[in-house]
């Protein structure tokens, strides 16, 4: 989806990620500022939800909902932690930045 700054994408997203029924959500983006308001976002969507971060200070598994920095999750030996199907909703913020090596 595209929109202009400040339009909704994350409400959008956490909505139709309440909507999809969705158990286990990743929320990727490169700045951890956008990390922590997508956080607040979605708790207020999903009350319920076990929140965790996956950022160069915190490495939470065990949660419903992660809220992860590229810059982290980028490196292999990170990404190998998860399998294939363990996130059946991804959000990648700045998805125009997928091209860079980083988000390969």
């Amino acid at each position: 989806m595209v929109l202009a700054t400040g339009m909704g994408k994350t409400w959008l997203s956490a909505f139709d990620s309440k909507q999809v029924n969705a158990k286990r959500i990743l929320f990727v983006a490169h700045r951890e500022e956008i990390l922590y308001q997508a956080e607040s976002t979605f708790v207020r969507i999903h009350p319920t939800a076990k929140v965790g971060r996956y950022t160069g200070k915190h490495k939470e598994l065990n949660v419903d909902m992660l809220f992860a920095s590229i810059q982290t999750l980028g490196l292999q030996h990170h990404l190998d932690r998860f399998g294939a199907d363990h996130f059946d909703y991804i959000v990648v913020d700045e998805f125009h930045h997928a091209s860079a090596r980083t988000y390969q």
